[in-house]
Order: structure tokens, then sequence, then C-alpha cells
């Protein structure tokens, strides 16, 4: 799924994309820190938000172990809206 959208935003004109009923947010994170793609997640439930965005938080951490800061800039992490 994630390949399809990244495929999407290639041959469109978008500057984001929408995922609602994201969830935990596990697509908007591969869109975001995989592909580069900014992300809106919409979320029924708040408590999802809040742990998706503890994910993205504990991600990022590992990230900057692990990855140059110059090839930091390139990842967006998703927006988590209720």
């Amino acid at each position: 799924m994630a390949s399809i959208c990244e495929y999407s935003c290639q041959i469109s004109p978008v500057d984001f994309v929408v995922d609602f009923g994201a969830g935990l947010g596990h697509l908007a994170r591969v869109l975001g820190y995989g592909y580069g793609v900014q992300v809106s997640c919409i979320e029924m439930r708040p408590e999802l938000n809040v742990q998706a965005s503890c994910i993205d938080v504990k991600l990022e951490s590992v990230l900057q172990k692990y990855i140059p800061s110059a090839n930091l800039a390139c990842f967006r992490r998703p927006k988590h809206v209720t």
C-alpha cells in the first residue's frame, strides 16, 4: 500500500496524503520516514493518536543513533489529528 501511495504522489501534483482511520499510523510512518511523503492522519480515537505520536518519537530516537544527521532532514513526521 505504501509503494502505491508513493507512486501516486510521484505521478500526481500532491502536497500531502490524508490517511483516514489511521489507527496507530503505521502506513503514515512508512510514507513519511521511508518515502519522505507528508501525511496527515485522521483518527477518531484520541488514545490511538497519542500512541502513534509516541511511536514516532521512539522511531526518531533510533534513527538519530544510526542515520547521519544530514539525512534526517528528508524524513517527515506524520501529523496525527483526532
